[in-house]
C-alpha cells in the first residue's frame, strides 16, 4: 500500500517545524506535546506558505501558549480561553461597548461559550 504524498508531506513539514522550533521552545520552558500541537496547527492552517513564515507563525502561537501557561489559577477563564485560543491560531475579538461577547469569524460567543469553545478543542482543562 503506497503512503498518501499529501500526508506524507505535512509530517514532513511537521517534522521540519519541530526540529526548527526545538530550541525555541525548550528555551520558553515549552514542552514537546505543546509544541507539536502548535505545529500541527500551523501545518493545518498554512499549507501554502513558505517553511520560514509557518515557522515564524509557530513562534508566535508559542510565546502566546506561554503566556497562557504562566497565568495563575486564580487568572481570569476567559483570559486564559482567549491566550489559549490565540495560541493555537484562532483569531479572538472582542465585541460591544462592555466587551462581553468575544468573535471568531462570523460567530458571536459570550464568555462562558468562548471557555467552553476553548475546552472544546482541548486547549484549556475545566
Amino acid at each position: 500500500m503506497s503512503e498518501d504524498p499529501e500526508a506524507a508531506h505535512e509530517r514532513a513539514a511537521i517534522q521540519h517545524m519541530m526540529r526548527r522550533l526545538h530550541g525555541f521552545a525548550g528555551g520558553l520552558g515549552l514542552d514537546e506535546r505543546d509544541t507539536r500541537r502548535i505545529a500541527e496547527g500551523v501545518a493545518a492552517d498554512m499549507p501554502l506558505r513558505t517553511d520560514e513564515e509557518r515557522v515564524v507563525e509557530a513562534q508566535a502561537r508559542l510565546a502566546v501558549a506561554l503566556m497562557a501557561s504562566r497565568m495563575g489559577d486564580e487568572a481570569d477563564p476567559v483570559l486564559k480561553a482567549v491566550a489559549a485560543l490565540e495560541a493555537a491560531g484562532i483569531a479572538v475579538e472582542p465585541v460591544g461597548d462592555e466587551m462581553d461577547r468575544w468573535r471568531i469569524g462570523d460567530l458571536l460567543f459570550s464568555d462562558a461559550e468562548l471557555v467552553r469553545v476553548a475546552m472544546s478543542r482541548g486547549l484549556m482543562e475545566e
